[in-house]
């Protein structure tokens, strides 16, 4: 996925880790990986590319685009030129060009703007290539933790000369990187999954689950526990985030519980008990609140018959809306119209 920061200002943050804002910038983020804004307003939009691609996965497939994927020591990101904003704007606007496809085009221009703007310092084009073919093996291989001569041998090339790449370009030993790739996982794992601390201890090829947790604390300041903790508020906000989502999307057409948690993929008993911990509030009644606001809103029109109302939220009958309205607001919406045109008279 890219994500276009168009405006704004503030403070994102990507794998854990924080960056600020920088007017007219592009990221590229991989599959597992998440954004949110942790300060300030921005004006964002995303692109999938599985989809504009038409490729099974979130990364096109070409060699080069890898430099924008790939992250080796930080997010992807380039700097926007006025170019790459025309096709940002087509791409949003659905006014590209049919006979091209625009998205390729921004990978293109986007892996020129990358490499013009590279940050790993003065390392020739051959050397850039051993740093993203290094970090291949290592995404592949970090579980194993295997030496500095397993990738210098795998990328036929001196273990000196290996070591000088990495701390000239990146300014990390080839064991500080595996470090940095295996704390990444073990984050993601607290993150996104439910697995104990000793289980992502033995899944990261570690043989004491004490020593992986003073690792951890080492390279984070927080325990495995701390770090869990301090996510947990924000997972429970972006679930609940996902499923007003859904309910905008469907609500005209979906008001069961049913519906919504076969979305999310959580029985309708999961997602009841799951809402009802994070926000105190029941499924049912987010539906129905949704339905009731945007039925305030078109009652408020004393042109607008209700009875056309209640086809455009998605009744069956007039009956069965004012029943429904009745029963979530106490009055008939005939009457709660009356009244509240009254009082704005």
């Amino acid at each position: 996925m890219v994500v276009w920061l168009k405006g704004g200002t503030g403070i994102y943050e990507v794998d854990f880790q924080t960056y600020t804002f920088e007017h007219e910038q592009a990221l590229f983020l991989s599959p597992n990986q998440y954004f949110r804004v942790l300060h300030g307003e921005l004006d964002v939009f995303t692109i999938s590319l599985s989809s504009l691609l038409n490729t099974p996965d979130s990364t096109p497939h070409d060699q080069q685009a890898r430099v924008l994927f790939d992250h080796v020591i930080e997010v992807g990101s380039v700097k926007i030129t006025p170019y790459a904003s025309d096709v940002f704007n087509q791409l949003k606007s659905n006014k590209a060009d049919s006979r091209k496809n625009p998205s390729t085009d921004l990978i293109k221009r986007s892996v020129e703007l990358w490499l013009a703007q590279q940050p790993f310092g003065k390392i020739s084009p051959d050397e850039l290539d051993v740093v993203f073919d290094l970090k291949g093996l290592i995404d592949r291989y970090f579980k194993k933790q295997p030496d500095t001569n397993f990738y210098a041998d795998n990328l036929k090339i001196k273990q000196r000369e290996l070591y000088k790449i990495t701390k000239t370009g990146l300014d990390r030993t080839l064991p500080q990187l595996q470090a940095q790739r295996v704390l990444l996982e073990a984050e993601r794992n607290l993150f996104f999954t439910t697995k104990s601390s000793k289980e992502i201890t033995y899944d990261l090829g570690f043989n004491d689950p004490a020593y992986f947790n003073r690792f951890f604390k080492q390279n984070t300041g927080l325990t495995t526990m701390e770090f869990r903790q301090r996510y947990h508020e924000f997972k429970d906000q972006i679930f609940v985030n996902d499923l007003l989502e859904l309910i905008e999307m469907n609500y005209k057409d979906h008001r069961s519980v049913s519906f919504y948690a076969s979305k999310l993929h959580l029985s309708p008993k999961s997602l009841s008990a799951k809402v009802k911990k994070s926000i105190d509030k029941n499924v049912s009644d987010l539906i129905s609140s949704k339905v009731v606001a945007e039925a305030h809103k078109r009652l408020l029109d004393p042109d607008i018959k209700i009875s056309s109302i209640a086809y455009e939220l998605g009744f069956d009958t007039p009956s069965q809306f004012s029943h429904f309205f009745k029963r979530n607001k106490s009055v008939y919406p005939s009457k709660y119209r009356s009244a509240h045109l009254q009082a704005a008279h």
